[in-house]
């Protein structure tokens, strides 16, 4: 299966390719199943598909099955194995993030997506790293599904991210990138 050739993903879904045929770790995995999970999204919200198009999404479902098994193996592999077990909250993020990509193409259920995210959360808070690429990321993808419906969730996930010295929750880079996200104006 071929992306957009000569693109900058196409590029580094084949780069992790090469790394996963040297030695198959969940993270090179999972950073191929997330380049296809892109690619299924962009070809899902297209308004004519053709038979060619249909094809590519079979074989990229295929392949993201595919990965993700084995980056599945790799992070049980890995659990008890106090050298590599610090990468299993990202592998587990970027599983999260190839749900959330499949969920917007109508692949899979949200709460899918939103469960990886939880596991993912759940994993970084046991291993005592730093996780606010994990928030941001699983902010961005509430705020991009219902930012009313969860609009508590956000504000708990970048609340310890986001605090400015008057007290108030609110990291200017970080708001004007959850706002343009949406759509919204850039305010001052």
């Amino acid at each position: 299966a071929s992306l957009n050739v000569g693109s900058r993903q196409a590029s580094l879904v084949a780069l992790y390719k090469y790394s996963a045929t040297l030695y198959p770790l969940a993270i090179s995995e999972l950073r191929v199943a997330h380049g296809l999970a892109q690619e299924v999204n962009r070809l899902s919200h297209r308004s004519t598909r053709t038979e060619a198009d249909e094809k590519k999404l079979n074989e990229y479902l295929q392949e993201i099955t595919l990965r993700t098994s084995r980056a599945d193996a790799d992070i049980e592999r890995t659990q008890d194995d106090k050298n590599a077990n610090g990468l299993i909250p990202s592998a587990l993020l970027r599983k999260a993030m190839i749900f959330s990509e499949l969920a917007f193409a109508g692949y899979i259920e949200h709460s899918v997506a939103i469960d990886a995210f939880e596991k993912a959360q759940n994993a970084w808070i046991a291993s005592g790293g730093n996780d606010s690429f994990l928030r941001l990321r699983y902010a961005e993808y509430l705020l991009t599904l219902d930012s009313e419906l969860y609009k508590t969730n956000i504000q708990q996930l970048l609340q310890p991210i986001v605090v400015l010295k008057d007290g108030h929750t609110g990291n200017p880079p970080i708001l004007v990138s959850l706002k343009n996200l949406r759509g919204k104006p850039q305010e001052e």
